[in-house]
């Protein structure tokens, strides 16, 4: 019966460790599976420490503000190109806005070798919103994304979905 509790509480550890460290990575690029035309992820901006320097007088880490993103390269069907859905910013807040989020798209240029990221459009989302409408994110050739939804917390998050089919409105096809 003991190890069977040490067992379960292992288990019940290594739980929260997986699932702690799910949610801290949310400034991470996610990469979107080849093929599939749906996605979706928790995105948060957020300041890590990403190196140290060094000088004759003081010496130390230095942090960046890193950005969520999903990238998404269009299925078959849909068209060609590889995009990413960057999260600018993001407000934990119902007012006066209902939970924005800030969106930029890329589309990757050049060749697999040598390529670049060049900026296609912005939006903002309210809660529930979604691009699927048409406008200047759909004009760009970017993939339908909706606000799908937010947690609070040390760094507030923001569910973003990628369809390529669209939310309630105009799909990629």
């Amino acid at each position: 019966m003991r190890s069977r509790m040490k067992f379960s509480s292992i288990l019940l550890g290594l739980a929260f460790v997986v699932a702690s460290a799910a949610a801290t990575n949310c400034w991470e690029i996610y990469q979107m599976p080849i093929g599939q035309v749906g996605y979706q992820a928790w995105l948060c901006t957020s300041s890590q420490v990403v190196g140290y320097f060094w000088s004759p007088s003081w010496s130390g880490p230095f942090s960046q503000v890193l950005h969520g993103q999903i990238q998404s390269t269009t299925p078959p069907g849909y068209g060609s190109g590889t995009y990413r859905v960057y999260l600018e910013s993001f407000t934990y807040s119902g007012y006066p806005l209902n939970y924005p989020a800030v969106l930029k798209c890329y589309k990757r240029m050049g060749n697999p070798n040598s390529y670049w990221w060049l900026y296609q459009t912005q939006v903002t989302l309210e809660s529930g919103q979604g691009t699927g409408g048409g406008g200047a994110w759909m004009n760009a050739g970017c993939p339908p994304v909706t606000n799908a939804a937010q947690q609070g917390g040390s760094t507030p998050q923001v569910q973003i979905g990628v369809n390529w089919n669209g939310f309630g409105g105009k799909s990629r096809k």
